[in-house]
């Protein structure tokens, strides 16, 4: 045990002593590399800057140059009526598909208006067909609230003659 124990000791002071004698060259290796770190940042910031120089200078003969502005606004023009477009034409498309197959024939052709039924001049006005039948109803109606009534009149008489 006492060996060993001396041993360590000598060891850990051997250790200690070669440490203090290589201090010097771990501080110049720290040294070096946190250099080294530091010129790579400083290299990737040049880059970066020199990026974003190389955008604002495009940008700015975009600006100057008259030509090469309206090219770009009619581009964005375009591009933003193709886009427009595109969506419409897709909701449209949709619709259709919906409305012829998305219900079933007897749905689609007695429950919904249609723009078949639109007369261009005035305002959701239906087909002769249906006005011809809403004036039949109507005709009805009248006809049996006159019904009613005679036989209303004819019950009150009753009733008058009665008393």
């Amino acid at each position: 045990r006492q060996t060993n124990k001396i041993r360590i000791d000598a060891e850990t002071q051997g250790k200690m002593q070669i440490e203090r004698e290589n201090e010097d060259v771990h501080l110049r290796a720290k040294k070096q590399d946190l250099e080294e770190g530091r010129i790579t940042k400083l290299e990737i910031r040049k880059e970066e800057l020199m990026a974003y120089a190389n955008l604002m200078s495009g940008v700015r003969d975009l600006i100057t140059d008259k030509e090469k502005l309206w090219i770009m606004g009619t581009g964005l023009v375009a591009i933003t009526a193709a886009i427009t477009a595109s969506r419409r034409g897709i909701n449209l498309g949709a619709k259709y598909i919906e409305n012829n197959f998305g219900k079933p024939s007897l749905i689609r052709e007695t429950s919904r208006r249609s723009f078949k039924d639109f007369k261009p001049n005035k305002s959701w006005i239906f087909s002769s067909n249906q006005r011809y039948q809403s004036r039949e109803l109507k005709k009805r109606i009248t006809t049996m609230n006159q019904s009613l009534s005679m036989n209303k009149g004819g019950i009150d008489g009753e009733v008058e003659s009665s008393q």
